[in-house]
Formats: C-alpha cells, sequence, structure tokens
C-alpha cells in the first residue's frame, strides 16, 4: 500500500525530490510551504547554464545531462509584450511551445534564473554568459567605446539581478565562463553575481572552425596571475583545425599575457609529433608516462620558457616568460590541470564537459543568432569567412547523416518525457511521479 506524500519523514521526502528533474522540484516547490522547504535543502546538481544576451533579447540553456537541456528564447513581439519559446532537447521550431506575457524580457529572465538556480543546495557546474560587443568591432577606433557599452550593459543586468533576488550573490556555481570577446572588467562585474567560496574558476572561450573537422583539433590557452581575481582565470581558444600560424599566435599570447600560454593537441598526430621532434633538448622523465622537453626561445618581450609535455593523454606545449615563472608556480601548486590536455582529453575529462567542447562547433550551425562564441567576428563577417561557413556546414550536414545512418540517432523520433512546463503536463502529473517513487521504496 502506498503511503501519503504528508505521512513521510522529512529525510524520505529528500530521497523522493532526489529522483525529480529540475521542473518536477519546481512545481512541488510552489504547492505548500513545508514542500518548499524539502525542496530547498535537497541537493542538486546542474551541469551547466548558458545565459545569451542581445540587445533586449535573452537565450536560457538549462543542461541537465549529455543532449538533455531546456531552451527558452525570450524577445520583444508586437505591442511590447515578451515572447518566449521554450523547447525541450531540441532546436526546432516545430517543437516549441510559446507564450505571450506582459513583462519585459529581462524580467522573465531573472524570474527563470533566479527561481530555479538561486537555492542554498544547487550547485551549477559552470554559468556561460556571452553579450555581444566588448572587442568584438569592427574598427579598432570604436574598440574603447564598444567596452565601455559593454560593461554598462552588465553592470544594469547585475544590479537588476540582485535586486530581483534580493541578494548580491545570487548562484553557487563551480566555473564563470564567458564569451571571448568579454575582458577581465566585465568578468569581474559578473563574478559578483556568485558566490565566491563555490567558484573555483573563469573561463573566456572563443571558437575557430574549420572547412574539415567539426570537432576541436587543438586549444591555444592563457591564464592571468591568482592574485587578480584570486582564483585561476584565463582565455581558450578552441581551435576545429591546427595550422603553422596558430603557433606564432601561440608564442604572442605568451609574450604578451602576464601569466603564461598553453597549446595542447587533442592527438598526438604528425603535426604534433613534427613539432615535438623539432625541440632537440634531452627528455626528462617526471613521472613513469610523463615526459619533457625544455628549451629557451628569445623573443621581443624577453626569453620564453618553452616546456613541452607528453603523456598517454597526449601533448601540450607551456610557454612561460621567464620573469612570469613565478605565476606558473602558482598554478602547478593548485594542480589546476592534473591533465594537461585538459576538456581535450576524453580519459580524464568528466563525460558531460567532454562531450559539451565537442559538440561547440555545432552552435555556429544550429543557433547561427546566438554564435557570439564564434571567434570571426559576429559584427563583421567578410565573404571569406561565410564561405568557410558554408563549407563547415556542408561538413556538419554531411556528419549527422553519417550519423543517422550509422544508427547513432536512432532514438529520433522517439517520444520524449517532457518535464513539466515544457509539455502538457500539470501539477497532477508531479503528484504521480511522486506516489510511483513512494512505491519504489
Amino acid at each position: 500500500m502506498a503511503a501519503n506524500w504528508s505521512d513521510l519523514s522529512t529525510e524520505l521526502k529528500q530521497n523522493v525530490v532526489g529522483r525529480l528533474d529540475l521542473m518536477s522540484r519546481h512545481s512541488l516547490r510552489s504547492t505548500c510551504r513545508l514542500n518548499r522547504f524539502v525542496v530547498d535543502f535537497t541537493e542538486f546538481f546542474v551541469p551547466r547554464v548558458r545565459v545569451s544576451v542581445k540587445d533586449s533579447e535573452f537565450l536560457i540553456m538549462i543542461h541537465t545531462g549529455i543532449d538533455k537541456f531546456l531552451r527558452i528564447e525570450m524577445r520583444i513581439g508586437s505591442g511590447g509584450k515578451t515572447i518566449i519559446r521554450k523547447l525541450q532537447n531540441s532546436y526546432h521550431a516545430k517543437d516549441a511551445i510559446e507564450k505571450v506575457l506582459p513583462s519585459t524580457p529581462r524580467y522573465h529572465a531573472a524570474q527563470i534564473l533566479c527561481g530555479l538556480l538561486s537555492r542554498e543546495k544547487t550547485l551549477i557546474g559552470v554559468m556561460e554568459w556571452e553579450f555581444e560587443g566588448g572587442i568584438d568591432v569592427k574598427n579598432q577606433a570604436d574598440e574603447q567605446t564598444s567596452i565601455q557599452a559593454t560593461i554598462a550593459k552588465i553592470v544594469s543586468l547585475v544590479n537588476f539581478f540582485q535586486k530581483f533576488s534580493g541578494k548580491s550573490q545570487i548562484f553557487r556555481a563551480n566555473k564563470l565562463m564567458t564569451s571571448w570577446n568579454l575582458n577581465l572588467d566585465m568578468e569581474a562585474c559578473l563574478k559578483q553575481m556568485f558566490v565566491q567560496e563555490d567558484l573555483r574558476k573563469i573561463e573566456r572561450v572563443g571558437l575557430m572552425t574549420s572547412t574539415t573537422s567539426l570537432t576541436p583539433a587543438a586549444s591555444c590557452d592563457s591564464y592571468v596571475p591568482l592574485s587578480g581575481m584570486g582564483i585561476p582565470c584565463g582565455t581558450n581558444s578552441v581551435l576545429h583545425e591546427y595550422d603553422p600560424m596558430h603557433w606564432n599566435m601561440f608564442m604572442l599570447v605568451s609574450c604578451q599575457t602576464p601569466g603564461f600560454g598553453v597549446l595542447r593537441f587533442a592527438q598526438f598526430n604528425d603535426t604534433a609529433k613534427e613539432l615535438w621532434n623539432s625541440v632537440k633538448e634531452p627528455i626528462e622523465k617526471i613521472s613513469d608516462k610523463k615526459y619533457r622537453k625544455v628549451c629557451l626561445v628569445g623573443t621581443f618581450n624577453g626569453r620564453i620558457l618553452m616546456m613541452h609535455e607528453r603523456s598517454p593523454c597526449g601533448y601540450w606545449v607551456y610557454g612561460i616568460l621567464e620573469k612570469n615563472q613565478r605565476v606558473f608556480e602558482d598554478y602547478r601548486r593548485l594542480n589546476f590541470n592534473s591533465c594537461g590536455l585538459g576538456w581535450l582529453c576524453k580519459k580524464c575529462t568528466d563525460p558531460f564537459e567532454y562531450n559539451y567542447y565537442q559538440n561547440l562547433g555545432r552552435r555556429v550551425f544550429l543557433e547561427p543568432k546566438w554564435s557570439g562564441i564564434w571567434q570571426s567576428g559576429v559584427n563583421h563577417e567578410t565573404k571569406a569567412l561565410s564561405d568557410k561557413k558554408n563549407v563547415a556546414w556542408k561538413c556538419y550536414k554531411e556528419d549527422e547523416k553519417m550519423k543517422k545512418d550509422s544508427g547513432e540517432n536512432s532514438g529520433e523520433g522517439t517520444m520524449v518525457q517532457k518535464m513539466w512546463g515544457f509539455g502538457n503536463q500539470g501539477v497532477e502529473d508531479i503528484s504521480q511521479r511522486m506516489a510511483e517513487s513512494v512505491k519504489i521504496n
């Protein structure tokens, strides 16, 4: 015989709530004060949340697992009202549910983000913010004006969210991620919204697409001193193909950063082997399976320590100005990347995180309106870049067809269990799900 919900102990209720998805929890939370208490004090982890802001429009992506997400778009429609489009695990308009509401997109964005994710026991793995503008300008002379305008927009949004939620530190997240066109001042503004004890890293990401590959071939990163933000903070250029010019880019980054640069290769292929073999210094064994070659290179900004390292995971190179070696050692003491490949390593990276980065290139094609992460410059696309995107789009379509033919997407077309608020379910569905969970126990 199934027990009534009201007869269960708080501990058992939390066990049941732990089986519910995000929207089911939110629905249950709104039924009564006791249920709100149970939900609010039950641990919940959200792998990634992405917020994109464009003019007065918002896109919110709440990722709950690999290929599992809630997608909410908000824009101003006719009569000044907000049109909200909601999708679950889909990018296709035919699968969307639309609502028209009277308040502004910014208000509804705050309502959704603060209402769903600002809980003491809710932890976000990565919270990603994208804004247009910043350093993405057509003419260099306009950069400062654009930067100031973007900072003002971010400050206004942060203040609005803090006022709406009634607290300065709104979200618990392990990592803050931003798009390539932002800078440290903008990230410092966004950082104010996070519970500082939980925030472990800030990362700025840009994507360089390819006509031959939809998955990353390498990444070119840089890190700034820990004294700046108090936590690891850096930039990450995701390269979908490796070109010799990227070595020059890596050297320039290593020369100009106040910290150090890193070039990582997804595979120890012929290009990587050639680079490793070009270093004529002795091989140093630094652990059972890790090897290193070190050389000094003169540059316009002083000598750079080039540290080439290999392991069964792959191959990566650190570029450290001699005067910045202390910054590098500070990061090493933190063991900030136990595997030198970071998210490029399938073996050492969390499966969700690995899958997310592997599919970043598809964002340019699945979400052409929200492709601010594309480092080509969304405000000044040239014909050459447009042609490159078209060729890559063709590659994407062929890749998807190949997956479908091989049966990888055999689940397509099957019925997807819709979360509360993203289908036709009501509160009664939540009650039914709770009853089923109690029977299981």
